[in-house]
């Protein structure tokens, strides 16, 4: 259940944060990714073998990696989602709380 949840936000997150020419391009290459890290994330398990806390270290790291990116990105709430790479360049340039009359002028 909680991967369920995980993968429908990053599809809402992410779908929110490209512009609409490059939308579904670039939710589709966050999908990929997420599937590879997927997939990877089978072999990590092996190392129990060697070492018990190299899996815990990995995922710790991993974790810790994920918040501080997350924590990078913009607030998206109340904003108009971005169509043009200027107004993504405007979100991320710490504008996130500007309206959509602003991100109209921007472009």
């Amino acid at each position: 259940a909680v991967v369920s949840t995980q993968s429908t936000g990053m599809y809402l997150y992410t779908s929110e944060l490209y512009p609409s020419s490059a939308r579904s391009g670039l939710v589709g290459l966050s999908s990929m990714i997420a599937r590879a890290g997927a997939i990877l994330s089978s072999y990590v398990l092996v190392l129990d073998t060697y070492d018990p806390s190299l899996v815990y270290i990995i995922c710790l790291v991993a974790a810790v990696l994920a918040l501080v990116l997350l924590a990078r990105l913009p607030d998206t709430t109340g904003t108009q989602l971005p169509q043009t790479f200027s107004e993504c360049d405007a979100l991320f340039q710490g504008q996130a709380g500007v309206s959509g009359e602003d991100l109209s002028r921007i472009a």
